[in-house]
């Protein structure tokens, strides 16, 4: 590469990080640094963290952006920055450290009179006791590039043991990293290919040499993500490993007795453990669900576990950062913070998961968030929200939870902005049909590429969308082009591409004519953008509970039209849509125009709901002090 191809190169990589696709530019840079040599580039170094530390992998920005500093020491914005990484990762005195050296290199009495202000905040924040912890297993993970796990499973494949490997990252990431660290990355790193399937055969077989509670939770996500078929044996999972790990303990907190009246809503404090408040999802779900319950009269706190810090700007909402506590010292806060229902948002597929605070009793009413789409198992979760369709009635007896039905899907309304104008269906002007599916790569499965493939071969000249941050994976693509190629479909049909941020994922969602939902895991937030745009989606949906995602959405739109009940039926809706192009237009049309009246994007109404019937759950529970059955699970009126 010359040095003007390098700089265009560079130039290229700086636009697409303003554009938010900063996976691509972490890569990018990975490539140019690692492996053709252009190690000695401060700014592809600097450019690197500013990607990584947008992903959440701080501690990987703050490695990139030393190794910048290291190479050009007079740049105020890498300090900057790096202050920043050090800051988010509680790391004050590291951060004091580097205000001040960006106060030397600035020429702006204004800019350094700010930078002392956060020096001095930070020196003050690092004489207060912060406690360390070592990698978890879902640090370590996030910590690797996409090429790094790549190596790793190549590593694995190669016969490296798991003991060879911890050494070699240890040194790598100069942090120690235990084999079984390595041991669940491998098994994550197989879900996120899509290779579930593999993931679900080794776990099986490292289960009969240790049988402990983060192999199981592995093998609950791999059977919810990836293996069809597998209900029963899914909620049968679910229910050991709460009867293992999950038995209640005694608590000062006792079940349905409040410490003082709840004559309105203004007397109920909700509490929400999360740690993804930072997220798209947190930023476009669950802080606009803690606002309208706020708004709503309640008093709403979250315990944010993450380990970026917040604030809260909006009236009866707090936030309390708790990262770096234990499970015991969070406990004592929400007890002394007189919570009467706390919500868990993590679910247990996460390595810090917050179990130990539904075990302990932290509340009077707990509640378990569906983002696992399935019964947490554990007997102190008194109810889980769950959409009216979501959870069939005849299967409500496999939940240990009492259901509360939300008129919403996925039991989160999002409120999007019209910021991008609704487009004419792309058919109409390319001349071909665009198909789409914009979910995560471990919903991908041989049997949904089978149907796919099928279709595209039915719907002449049409083309396939794939877009998700593992498709930036030389290893992910190749795996799934073949499986395409075996069925006959070439590769010039398909394009696979990266993540991107909202806007720009919904700016694309413009260029797609019908999007294809995933099966048996269906996508959720990726269809509710599709949707809001315009876009058709097709969805297959069987008596499997974890198809019934976008249905939901669907039945809310009165769009049972794109609703299959077989992969038959399924087919044909898609082949069908895409052979007509007016109808693609229409539908579109149609779509866009019965949005205002759904509940899935009106979060005003759906959670103005849910604080009253928090309200109705209080009172009934303070009058009875029993147990809602399931078959009297509480619902929403019409």
């Amino acid at each position: 590469m010359t040095e003007d191809d390098l700089v265009a190169k560079f130039s290229e990589l700086v636009d697409e990080y303003k554009r938010g696709n900063h996976s691509i530019v972490a890569v990018e840079c990975f490539r140019l640094i690692e492996e053709q040599g252009y190690d000695q580039i401060a700014d592809l170094w600097y450019l690197r963290g500013l990607a990584v530390y947008n992903m959440h992998k701080f501690v990987g920005a703050v490695t990139c952006f030393e190794q910048a500093i290291n190479l050009l020491d007079n740049n105020i914005d890498y300090y900057i920055s790096l202050a920043g990484a050090y800051s988010t990762l509680l790391q004050d005195k590291e951060a004091a450290a580097c205000y001040e050296k960006a106060i030397t290199l600035s020429d702006s009495e204004e800019e350094r009179s700010l930078l002392s202000k956060k020096c001095l905040h930070h020196l003050s924040e690092s004489e207060k006791a912060v406690p360390t912890f070592p990698y978890s297993e879902q640090e370590f993970f996030e910590e690797l590039t996409f090429q790094e796990s790549d190596k790793l499973l190549e590593a694995f494949e190669d016969n490296k043991s798991f003991q060879e490997l911890a050494e070699t990252y240890s040194e790598m990431l100069s942090r120690e990293i235990s084999p079984n660290a390595v041991r669940n990355t491998i098994l994550i790193s197989y879900i996120e290919e899509g290779n579930g399937d593999v993931c679900y055969r080794l776990t099986k077989e490292y289960l009969k040499e240790s049988d402990d509670s983060y192999l199981h939770n592995i093998l609950i996500r791999c059977l919810c993500k990836a293996i069809p078929n597998a209900e029963e044996e899914i909620f049968n999972e679910c229910k050991s490993w709460g009867e293992k790990w999950a038995r209640p303990i005694k608590s000062a907190v006792e079940k349905y007795k409040f410490d003082r009246p709840i004559q309105s809503k203004e007397d109920i404090h909700v509490g929400f453990c999360c740690d993804f408040m930072g997220s798209n999802y947190g930023a476009i779900a669950m802080i606009p669900m803690a606002k309208c319950l706020a708004k709503n009269g309640l008093k709403v706190t979250f315990y944010n576990l993450e380990r970026s810090r917040y604030e809260s700007d909006c009236e009866n909402f707090y936030v309390k950062n708790v990262w770096g506590k234990s499970i015991d010292e969070i406990h004592e806060m929400i007890v002394n913070d007189r919570v009467t229902i706390l919500i868990d948002t993590n679910g247990r597929y996460r390595d810090k998961h917050t179990y130990g605070l539904v075990i302990k009793r932290s509340a009077p009413i707990q509640i378990a968030y569906m983002n696992a789409v399935c019964t947490s198992g554990v007997e102190n979760f008194d109810f889980m929200m769950g959409h009216y369709s979501g959870i069939p009635e005849e299967k409500e007896g496999m939940f240990t939870e009492s259901i509360i039905r939300l008129p919403c899907n996925v039991t989160t309304a999002y409120h999007f902005e019209r910021d991008m104008p609704l487009a004419e269906a792309p058919c109409l002007k390319v001349g071909y049909i665009t198909f789409g599916c914009f979910t995560s790569a471990f919903k991908l499965n041989e049997m949904l590429i089978d149907i796919w493939a099928q279709i595209l071969s039915k719907v002449p000249q049409s083309k396939l969308v794939l877009k998700c941050r593992q498709l930036i994976k030389p290893r992910v693509e190749k795996r799934i082009v073949n499986m395409f190629e075996e069925r006959g479909v070439k590769r010039d049909r398909l394009l696979l591409e990266g993540f991107s941020w909202v806007p720009f994922m919904r700016e694309r969602l413009n260029e797609i004519d019908i999007c294809l939902d995933t099966y048996p895991q269906s996508a959720g937030s990726t269809n509710q953008h599709s949707i809001w745009q315009g876009v058709p989606v097709v969805t297959l949906r069987t008596g499997d509970f974890r198809s019934a995602i976008t249905s939901s959405l669907l039945d809310n739109l009165g769009r049972q039209d794109l609703i299959a009940h077989s992969v038959e039926e399924y087919i044909n809706i898609a082949v069908k849509l895409g052979l007509s192009f007016n109808e693609v237009n229409t539908v579109r049309s149609e779509i866009a125009g019965s949005l205002d009246n759904c509940p899935d994007y009106n979060p005003e109404l759906v959670y103005g709901q849910l604080a009253d019937k928090f309200f109705e759950i209080c009172s009934r529970l303070q009058q009875d002090s029993i147990r809602v059955s399931s078959s009297e699970a509480l619902e929403y009126s019409e």
